[in-house]
């Protein structure tokens, strides 16, 4: 399946009720067939309904954490790969899934209930995102719009060059 693309693909099948529609928008980097690979449909369901009995997911809580995960990701990018990615690397899905589960759970958990695991795949996501952005990691298969070499460092320079005006201060 092509991610960053519209699907008709129901991972509830096609008859059923309320089923999660897949995300339309191309900064989507993941589905909600992946959320539900990672924790089931039954606590999908319990994370997005106020009904402990819910049995189907509710498609816009889904849809929008789905949205601000695939935002985050394209925040973090943007100045080293063009945003939104056409091609989306493995990482970049398993990402958008994990920030997806994670907003999802933060509105039913405090950061003190939070589960220890979601928490912990959360921050790893956050640190490996943080390599991609300073290009300690690079995505496979896409090619950077920025180079390492490419970037200057004007620390300690005064508007990034030498101005012999601003020496005395």
């Amino acid at each position: 399946m092509a991610y960053g693309q519209p699907t008709l693909n129901n991972p509830f099948g096609q008859n059923a009720v309320n089923a999660i529609a897949e995300p339309e928008a191309t900064a989507y980097y993941c589905t909600t067939a992946d959320i539900v690979a990672r924790i089931g449909q039954l606590q999908l369901a319990r994370l997005t309904s106020d009904n402990v009995n819910a049995t189907t997911p509710d498609a816009v809580k889904v849809a929008a954490a789905i949205l601000r995960g695939a935002t985050y990701i394209d925040a973090q990018i943007q100045d080293i790969y063009s945003t939104p990615l056409i091609s989306v690397p493995q990482i970049i899905r398993d990402m958008n899934t994990t920030f997806a589960i994670y907003y999802l759970m933060s509105g039913r958990f405090s950061e003190l209930a939070m589960p220890k695991v979601w928490k912990d795949q959360y921050d790893e996501a956050c640190s490996a995102l943080l390599e991609i952005a300073s290009l300690d990691m690079t995505l496979p298969n896409l090619d950077p719009i920025i180079s390492p070499a490419s970037q200057m460092s004007t620390h300690n320079r005064p508007f990034g060059r030498r101005h012999e005006q601003f020496e005395q201060f």
